[in-house]
């Protein structure tokens, strides 16, 4: 039985209250870019996936929106978000109007519900989500329904976070319980995305070192504070002296797919 270990009071929780986050300047960015977020934007993903052409991407759990207009930013694409947290889409339509992008780009909807999937069967060039689908037991159901909504020949993006290395050892523990984390080991990872009529492109570790996902949501005490400033020096030597991917310090897990035409 496919269980969520995760619900819309979780996720209302995380968000409620969250302030629409102004665009840090270059210095800032300097400054708190981890390199995840050079590794990915700039190295991995523009290897495999297109730019532009009116492509039409959606996110699913895209609450609070930030990642979808790095979608934007970087590729030029039609960015959707779907959620079933109101806080959550509540600060995402917020930052979606700051920049011109109206309310019909944010869905509120269950991902997994049959109307939802057939509502979007196989309306978008791509489909993404970035640490979703370890917040089920039995993951599978999920990523079939990413597929479902992604047309043939489409690119499917699925990260999820490896709080199984040092991270595990820094997470909170209603953190920790909310994430499935057999999944974060490489190979139940790739063996879950190996199916039918979906072609791999890629799938490792990726990020350097991201201190960041050990974080709580709310309040962080003790050790726990320390660690933003711990990440500022790893992300200024990391610019230097690039951090090996492995399973113990890697952040994240990476797949990227083609669906068969």
């Amino acid at each position: 039985m496919n269980e969520r270990l995760t619900d819309e009071q979780y996720w209302d929780k995380a968000w409620e209250g969250l302030d629409v986050e102004e665009e840090p300047n270059r210095f800032k960015r300097f400054l708190f870019e981890p390199p995840s977020t050079r590794i990915l934007w700039k190295q991995v993903l523009p290897r495999f996936l297109p730019r532009g052409g009116g492509r039409r991407i959606i996110e699913l759990g895209s609450a609070p929106g930030r990642s979808l207009l790095l979608w934007k930013a970087h590729f030029d694409y039609e960015v959707f978000g779907a959620d079933f947290s109101e806080a959550g889409l509540a600060v995402q339509r917020k930052l979606f109007a700051r920049l011109g992008l109206d309310e019909s780009r944010s869905i509120f909807g269950d991902f997994l519900a049959p109307d939802f999937r057939r509502t979007h069967a196989e309306a978008y060039d791509v489909v993404y989500s970035g640490g979703l689908i370890e917040h089920f037991s039995e993951p599978r159901e999920a990523i079939e329904a990413h597929l479902e909504i992604l047309k043939p020949g489409g690119f499917l993006v699925i990260i999820i976070p490896n709080v199984v290395g040092i991270y595990r050892r820094m997470g909170a523990p209603e953190v920790l319980a909310a994430h499935n984390l057999e999944i974060m080991r490489m190979p139940k990872f790739r063996a879950l995305l190996e199916m039918p009529g979906l072609d791999r492109l890629y799938c490792a570790y990726y990020g350097g070192l991201n201190l960041g996902i050990a974080l709580p949501y709310g309040d962080a005490t003790g050790f726990l504070r320390a660690l933003p400033k711990l990440q500022i020096v790893a992300n200024l030597v990391s610019r230097v002296v690039p951090i090996p991917e492995n399973r113990w310090t890697s952040p994240y897990l990476l797949y990227v797919g083609r669906k068969e035409s």
